[in-house]
């Protein structure tokens, strides 16, 4: 890992992500105490690390605004998922985890992620061993990776336990959080966070729910939700909880006047489309979404039945979406496509803006992150792509479209650190990561199968 108070990113082309689409041609990016501080030709590059980015793409980091990071060891386990199996193996698993199995599984998610240029992400920490040592162990593991994270610290405990029990554990974690947003590791951190993932807003728990929301907004603390089921969020609408530090995960059951509040409150509405598809639900309440003016944002979910690409999940996206478009105009009779009489619901720069700027948003970094502008935090990332001259001729189209794998993210950046070089992980041993993530997962398949 290198730190450097000052980053000169040369003659790339700068994909800004900015409201009016930006894109600089051989442009410059500097970059001071992890600030972006110029965008132009030809910068003065005295006293900054040079970094050449002449042929390629300069973009912001991508920003996963839902992932459960401890399930990594178990990657696979149901890609061949369809309904509720999910849950009947988590169960299983969860209660075998040792602080060590945490920290193993957070730092490999957090290495894959940054190889491929996802510098930020809310990670929704429900493991069932939800003791103090396991957030203390997933702290150290986020710290030494160097992403961007909001850790979401939620209170997971089996259904048929008693109420009184699980009442005693969500107060205590509570208390918890106090204590992890006092500990020197995150009060130190300028990339770590903690983030409230409260209670489902279901009608018997929203007496709970309102303490939850109160308790994290005393802090000025962001929270996020799963979303399931129908009523949600206009139960939240009617308590007076949505608001812009909310993010809510999944809402495929929902109304269109739910979007409505949710757009009216500045409310996120985090996506993780290969889960929800492998579910099968539709993508139809996502293009609402955009239509209706609701702040999206994307995730992976879990690894245990979805790839950790978060570029490949937002081509799905894409593709899912235009494909809605088209039956409308299919079931219409209105043959070719006119783009004046049916537009589009999103182009590219409409999804690649909402897992960067909405990303931002479900971290609290509203405003602060997810463009490549003057006073941005600097989370950049340098993709060099296999064939460059389709992919600079239009280089958004190609941050989407393109997917660019691990071997074309060359480097790496959060918050002004570089956590890749000349297409290499910094702060871990190659060897010693393809160690620890076998060893991860081979404790964590011996405990699937033996329970």
């Amino acid at each position: 890992m290198t730190e450097q108070n000052s980053l000169l990113i040369r003659g790339g082309h700068v994909a800004a992500f900015d409201a009016e689409r930006t894109v600089h041609r051989g442009a410059d990016v500097r970059i001071e105490d992890g600030i972006i501080t110029e965008i132009g030709p030809d910068l003065d590059a005295r006293g900054a690390e040079v970094i050449d980015a002449a042929g390629a793409i300069v973009s912001p980091g991508l920003s996963d605004s839902h992932l459960h990071f401890w399930q990594y060891p178990w990657r696979g386990v149901l890609y061949r998922k369809w309904g509720a199996e999910y849950i009947d193996k988590l169960y299983r698993m969860r209660p075998s985890y040792a602080p060590q199995d945490t920290y193993d599984a957070t730092l490999g998610a957090a290495y894959a992620m940054l190889d491929l240029g996802v510098t930020s992400a809310l990670d929704y920490m429900h493991g069932a061993n939800q003791t103090p040592e396991h957030l203390d162990a997933s702290i150290d593991a986020h710290r030494r990776a160097g992403m961007r994270i909001g850790l979401g610290y939620s209170m997971t405990m089996s259904a048929d336990r008693p109420e009184a029990d699980r009442e005693k554990a969500r107060a205590g974690r509570l208390a918890d959080i106090d204590r992890l947003r006092a500990d020197a590791r995150v009060v130190e951190s300028s990339t770590l966070d903690i983030v409230l993932a409260s209670l489902n807003p279901a009608m018997e728990r929203m007496e709970r729910v309102t303490e939850e929301f109160a308790f994290a907004r005393e802090r000025g603390m962001m929270i996020t939700i799963h979303q399931n089921d129908y009523g949600e969020v206009a139960a939240l609408h009617r308590q007076g909880l949505l608001g812009d530090d909310l993010v809510v995960v999944h809402s495929n059951p929902i109304s269109e006047r739910e979007l409505d509040w949710m757009a009216e409150a500045g409310v996120v509405m985090s996506v993780t489309s290969q889960s929800e598809s492998l579910s099968g639900k539709s993508m139809m309440p996502t293009r609402k979404a955009f239509r209706q003016g609701v702040q999206l944002a994307f995730g992976v979910d879990s690894p245990v039945f979805t790839p950790l690409n978060l570029r490949t999940d937002l081509k799905a996206v894409f593709n899912s979406l235009t494909t809605l478009d088209g039956d409308d105009v299919y079931r219409g009779l209105r043959m070719p496509v006119d783009p004046e009489l049916d537009p589009a619901t999103v182009d590219y720069d409409d999804v690649l803006r909402a897992c960067t700027v909405g990303g931002a948003q479900a971290i609290g970094r509203k405003g602060q992150l997810g463009e490549l502008r003057v006073g941005q935090l600097a989370d950049v990332v340098v993709i060099r792509p296999a064939d460059p001259d389709p992919a600079l001729d239009d280089p958004t189209a190609h941050l989407l479209l393109g997917a660019p794998p691990a071997q074309e993210v060359e480097t790496v950046i959060v918050g002004g650190v570089v956590r890749k070089r000349d297409g290499k992980l910094l702060g871990i041993d190659p060897e010693e990561l393809a160690e620890m993530n076998h060893r991860a997962r081979q404790r964590a398949m011996r405990v699937l199968q033996e329970s």
